[in-house]
């Protein structure tokens, strides 16, 4: 059995290194499609790229509360979200925003999704950087967001790897999928990284997304970024390709 895999890479517009490993990946075959980040340095080199090598049809919005300059100002003012004018995360869980804080989260994301379009992207799919989507206030924005902008499917919590089932993180991510399956907005059974999900595949033949980091170094070596720890993503990648199936696109 092999099991059908959506193999997404994140950060693209993080960096040029990112934006020339994702090429490279989808030049090499390896990917479904990736995830567009629209206010971080290599945003303008990241829609250059997907233009020259036809990937606009490939390419949904990786959601960006984490990291860098906000698009809008209203957001700048909770220091729920940022500090010093710029985005500061991880934060403790978010449970619960406050009207002016859930008002500033949508500006900030319809932000993002105009300049998403404006770059010429289809609206394939969402997810989100360091995965503040899945907070749950975040998710309520967000989902009634993708409905009105026709984005048919939100990213999963991870939902494979080895904690327990009873784990904190691993029931909150539960509730989480149930929801995103209850708006029948999820694309994949299960999700998390090349080592969350390597005991399932061959072993299902429901659909499994796998989170790839690729990065391009100087020396024109293809890397899976595990945070600081730089993997071959061809290694990674071929260590199950007798288990799985490249899905060809996203949705």
């Amino acid at each position: 059995m092999k099991t059908p895999a959506l193999v997404v890479a994140d950060d693209f517009g993080l960096s040029s290194g990112a934006n020339k490993g994702i090429v490279a990946a989808f030049e090499a075959g390896m990917l479904s499609g990736a995830s567009l980040i629209v206010n971080m340095p290599g945003f303008e080199e990241a829609c250059l790229l997907a233009r020259r090598h036809g990937l606009e049809g490939r390419i949904g919005l990786h959601v960006n509360l984490a990291e860098g300059t906000p698009l809008t100002e209203p957001i700048r003012d909770h220091a729920k979200f940022c500090r010093d004018g710029d985005f500061a995360w991880p934060r403790p869980p978010c449970f619960s925003l406050t009207t002016r804080e859930r008002e500033a989260v949508t500006i900030e994301c319809e932000a993002q999704y105009r300049r998403y379009r404006e770059a010429g992207m289809r609206p394939l799919r969402l997810d989100s950087h360091r995965h503040v989507h899945k907070h749950w206030p975040v998710a309520t924005v967000l989902l009634q967001l993708s409905r009105l902008w026709g984005v048919p499917t939100v990213r999963l919590s991870v939902n494979a790897g080895s904690r327990p089932w009873w784990h904190p993180n691993r029931l909150y991510g539960t509730a989480f999928n149930a929801r995103l399956r209850r708006s029948r907005m999820a694309d994949a059974r299960y999700f998390g990284d090349i080592d969350d999900v390597r005991s399932l595949l061959g072993r299902t033949a429901r659909r499994v997304e796998i989170m790839v980091h690729p990065y391009l170094d100087r020396r024109g070596r293809l890397h899976n970024l595990f945070g600081a720890q730089r993997r071959s993503l061809r290694a990674d990648l071929d260590a199950v390709k007798d288990r799985i199936v490249v899905l060809p696109g996203l949705g």
